[in-house]
């Protein structure tokens, strides 16, 4: 597991079967960039698993409608 930029020379091509990403990708400069190097460290067959938030979600409209209503009666 490693936290912070993902750099490749740390790695060797094709050492991984998995690479998971969660709540990343928004917040990289280049994420192609970043997918590629996903591709270069995969094994063939390999999976890569990555979340991002949907921004049009009804939890995010629901949070975000709860957290003013308790801002407005503090």
């Amino acid at each position: 597991m490693q936290e912070g930029k993902l750099n490749p020379k740390n790695y060797t091509d094709e050492e991984f079967d998995v690479i998971t990403s969660f709540e990343v990708l928004e917040h990289i400069n280049n994420p192609v960039e970043e997918i590629k190097i996903f591709h270069k460290l995969l094994r063939l067959g390999g999976l890569v698993y990555l979340t991002t938030p949907n921004f049009n979600s009804i939890s995010r409209y629901y949070f975000k409608r709860s957290k003013l209503i308790k801002i407005r009666t503090v």
